[in-house]
C-alpha cells in the first residue's frame, strides 16, 4: 500500500459547532468473494494494494485544495453550508473508494437508514446495502434455529439502508452522483468515520444545520412534491386477506358490521398461491386466479360501490416453467449469470428468476404486465414486494460526475442498490401512465433515491413476537431510525408476518401480540394487517368476537387521526412518526429514547411491547401532557408508571396544544 504525505486538510465550519474534517482517501484493490442466500449478503474481502492520501490544511479562503495526480483526482467543492469530497481513481484495477471524516469522540449520530436494532449509530458498522433484514437477527431461540439455514441476518442488516447520517450539528452523506453505490458507513473507531464506497470513486458532503430536524428537512434526496400525501381512502382500515372471495366476502361484511371503517382489502394471493414447505406462498405469475377470485372485475366493481378499493401483490421474479417465465426468457430480460445463463434463484419453497428492471424493454414489459394485469382489471394498488434479491455480480452504470474533467465518462458498480430504486421507478411508471389518481403501491426495499418514485414502504417480514431484534419491539426502532433517515411513510405488518411451527421452534402469533400491536399501529399512516407466512398458526383479527370488536375500535381510532396525520404530512418533511429528541433536542434523555415516540409534533405515544403487560414507565418531555383515555396530567421532566389494560394507548397530547379539542372530540 502506498502512502502519500501532503498538507493537513482541515476546515472548521463555524466556531461555535463541533469541528469535523475529511482527513483521508483511499483508493483500494481488493477482491471481493460474495455469498448470497434467500437475498442475505455476505462480502469477503482481500486487499491487494492501492493508495493512501491523507489529507492537508485548508488554504487562506477556507477551502481546500485540489489533489490531482495521474492516477486519481481529489477535489473539495463549497455549496452554501456543504462541503463535497469527490474522489476518483482512474486506475482499472482500483474497486473501493474509502474517506474518513474526523469527529468529535464522543459526537453520537442517527439515521443510516431502517435500522431495527441500533438508534444510535456509534460503534457499530452498517452496510448501505439492501438486502433481507433476516430471520430472529439474534432474538433467542429463533435465531439459533435460522442460523443452521444461513437466513437469520445481523443486527445491521437491513432492506431500507440510506447513506446519510445526522448529528446535532451536521450531517453526512453520499452525494446524489454516489448515492446508489453500495457502501458501509463505519462508526466502529472513535473520532473517526469511514465511509467507504464500492466503485472507483465517490463524492462525500458534510452539510451544517442549526439542529438535527432542519437537517433532515433539508434532506439531499427527497423533495416535497405535490405526491407526498397518501390518497385519502388510504388512511382507512385495510384488511389483508387470502383464500379466496368467499371468504374475503364474508369477514369483510363482518368487520362493517362492527363499525371497522375499512377501505380497502389486500389480498396478496389475487394471483394464486401454492403450498410449499414454508408454509403459504404465492405463485410467481402476475395475473389473476379466477378459481379462488372468479369473475373478479366484476367482484371488484361492486366492492368499489360499497367504497372498498381492493389491493395485489407483485414482485419482480418469475415462478420457473410459468407462460410468462418463457415468454421473459425468449425475450432476454431475465437476469443472467456470468455464463450467459438466466440466473436461477432458490427461494425455498420453489425456484424463480429476476426480470432485469435495469433494462428498459424488460422494464417496460413488465411495467405493461402491472398495466394490463392489475390496472385494468381494477386494483386500485398493490404491495410491490422484494427488489433486494439482486446477485452482486450485477454491474449497472451512471454518467461520470463525481470528477467531470477526468478521463472516465463512466462509472460502474454492483447493481444492488440501483435495482431497488428502479423496481420502485416501474412501479411508478405503471400509476403515471395509467392516469388514475388514487392509486398506490408500497414496498419492503429501498435505497437512497427510493422513496422518489415509491409513496409509501413497509419494514418487511419481522417475526410474530415480541423481539428487541425481529419482533414488535424491533419495529419501534426501525421506526425511530427511519425518520432520522429521511424515510417518511413507514408501517409494519400488524402482528408480524415470519411464522415457524415446527416440532423444534415454534413462533405464534397469540392474542395478546395481536393487541399490542394493533394499538401500536394506530398511529401508522397505514393500517393494514397480514395474515403471517402460516395463517392457521395464528391469531387473526377475525379469530374470535372480542378480537373483532377490538380491532373495530382501534380501526376507528385510527381512522379518527386522519386529518390530523393528513395535514401534517402535508406541511412537513419530517416522518410523522419520529423520535422525541427532535421535538425536544435539549432534554438529554429524549436522545436514546426508541420505545416512545412522536406522531405528529402534538402526540406522544409509549406503546406497550412486552407480554402480559398492563403498565409501563413513560418519559414525558419538558411541559404539561394529557393522558388521551384517562384525562390525567402528567408533568414533562418526569418519568411516570401508567397502567395500559387492553385498548387504553398510552399516547398524551400537549395540554397547550391547538389540536387538544379535537382530540377530546375523538376520544368521545
Amino acid at each position: 500500500m502506498r502512502f502519500i504525505g501532503l498538507s493537513l486538510l482541515s476546515f472548521f465550519f463555524s466556531a461555535n459547532v463541533t469541528a469535523q474534517e475529511f482527513s483521508q482517501v483511499e483508493f483500494q484493490q481488493n477482491r471481493i468473494n460474495a455469498k448470497e442466500k434467500f437475498g442475505s449478503l455476505q462480502l469477503k474481502e482481500k486487499i491487494l494494494g492501492g493508495t493512501v492520501i491523507q489529507l492537508g490544511e485548508a488554504g487562506r479562503g477556507g477551502m481546500p485544495q485540489d489533489i490531482s495526480t495521474e492516477n486519481y483526482t481529489v477535489q473539495f467543492s463549497r455549496n452554501g453550508n456543504k462541503v463535497t469530497c469527490h474522489a476518483l481513481s482512474i486506475d482499472t484495477s482500483i474497486s473501493k473508494t474509502i474517506i474518513t471524516i474526523s469527529v468529535a469522540e464522543n459526537e453520537p449520530f442517527y439515521g443510516c437508514g431502517e435500522q431495527f436494532s441500533h438508534f444510535i449509530l456509534n460503534g457499530n458498522r452498517f452496510p448501505i446495502i439492501t438486502e433481507e433484514q433476516g430471520i430472529g437477527r439474534g432474538d433467542k431461540p429463533l435465531t439459533k434455529f435460522t442460523k443452521l439455514f444461513g437466513v437469520a441476518g445481523s443486527d445491521v442488516s437491513t432492506y431500507y439502508p440510506v447513506p446519510f447520517a445526522v448529528c446535532k450539528h451536521y450531517s453526512i452523506f453520499l452525494d446524489r452522483s454516489s448515492a446508489s453505490f453500495p457502501a458501509v458507513f463505519d462508526f466502529s473507531k472513535k473520532g473517526k468515520i469511514i465511509i467507504e464506497v464500492y466503485a472507483k470513486g465517490a463524492s462525500v458532503c458534510i452539510q451544517t444545520g442549526e439542529s438535527m430536524r432542519a437537517l433532515i428537512e433539508a434532506h439531499p434526496y427527497y423533495s416535497k412534491s405535490e405526491n407526498t400525501t397518501l390518497p385519502k381512502w388510504a388512511y382507512g382500515t385495510i384488511l389483508g386477506l387470502q383464500g379466496g372471495k368467499n371468504k374475503v366476502d364474508s369477514i369483510l361484511d363482518n368487520c362493517l358490521k362492527l363499525g371497522n371503517p375499512v377501505t380497502a382489502i389486500w389480498i396478496q394471493d389475487w394471483c394464486g398461491r401454492r403450498k410449499t414447505r414454508l408454509g403459504s406462498q404465492l405463485k410467481w405469475e402476475w395475473k389473476a386466479d379466477t378459481t379462488l377470485y372468479p369473475e373478479i372485475e366484476k367482484w371488484i366493481i361492486a366492492l368499489n360501490k360499497k367504497g372498498i378499493k381492493v389491493l395485489g401483490y407483485v414482485n419482480p421474479f418469475l415462478s420457473i416453467g410459468t407462460a410468462m417465465y418463457e415468454e421473459a426468457k425468449s425475450k432476454n430480460f431475465l437476469i443472467k449469470d456470468s455464463k450467459g445463463k438466466v440466473y436461477i434463484t432458490p427461494t425455498g419453497g420453489f425456484d424463480a428468476a429476476l426480470v432485469n428492471v435495469m433494462d428498459d424493454n424488460a422494464s417496460h414489459w413488465l411495467q405493461q404486465i402491472i398495466k394490463t394485469n392489475m390496472i385494468d382489471i381494477g386494483l386500485n394498488g398493490w404491495m410491490a414486494d422484494f427488489g433486494e434479491w439482486c446477485p452482486w455480480f450485477v454491474q449497472d452504470s451512471i454518467y461520470n460526475t463525481i470528477v467531470n474533467d477526468s478521463k472516465i465518462n463512466s462509472i460502474q458498480f454492483p447493481a444492488r442498490n440501483s435495482y431497488t430504486n428502479k423496481w420502485a421507478l416501474l412501479n411508478n411508471d405503471a400509476i403515471e401512465s395509467s392516469g388514475i389518481n388514487d392509486l398506490l403501491y408500497f414496498m419492503r426495499s429501498g435505497s437512497a433515491l427510493s422513496a422518489n418514485s415509491a409513496p409509501l414502504f413497509w419494514m418487511g417480514d419481522q417475526s410474530v413476537n415480541w423481539g428487541k431484534e425481529d419482533g414488535l419491539k424491533s419495529t419501534l426502532t426501525a421506526l425511530n431510525s427511519a425518520a432520522m433517515s429521511g424515510i417518511a411513510y413507514l408501517h409494519s405488518d400488524i402482528g408480524g408476518y415470519t411464522t415457524v411451527d415446527n416440532a423444534f421452534v415454534k413462533v405464534k402469533r397469540d392474542k395478546d401480540l395481536f393487541f399490542r400491536w394493533a394499538e401500536l399501529n394506530v398511529f401508522q399512516p397505514f393500517y393494514r394487517t397480514h395474515e403471517g407466512l402460516k395463517p392457521n398458526s395464528n391469531h387473526q383479527f377475525y379469530s374470535d368476537d372480542s378480537t373483532m370488536q377490538f380491532f373495530a375500535k382501534m380501526g376507528k381510532l385510527h381512522f379518527g387521526l386522519k386529518d390530523y396525520m393528513f395535514q401534517y404530512q402535508e406541511r412537513n418533511n419530517l416522518a410523522l412518526i419520529h423520535p422525541l429528541l427532535l421535538n425536544f433536542p435539549d432534554d438529554t434523555t429524549c436522545a436514546t429514547i426508541t420505545n416512545q415516540f412522536m406522531c405528529g409534533d402534538e402526540l406522544m405515544v409509549a406503546p406497550i411491547s412486552d407480554k402480559n403487560t398492563f403498565e409501563r414507565n413513560v418519559y414525558f418531555p419538558p411541559g404539561k401532557w394529557m393522558h388521551l383515555f384517562t384525562k390525567k396530567i402528567y408533568e414533562g421532566g418526569t418519568l411516570s408508571r401508567v397502567e395500559a389494560p387492553y385498548g387504553v394507548i398510552p399516547v398524551f397530547v400537549k395540554t397547550d396544544s391547538k389540536w387538544a379539542d379535537y382530540f377530546e372530540w375523538l376520544m368521545e
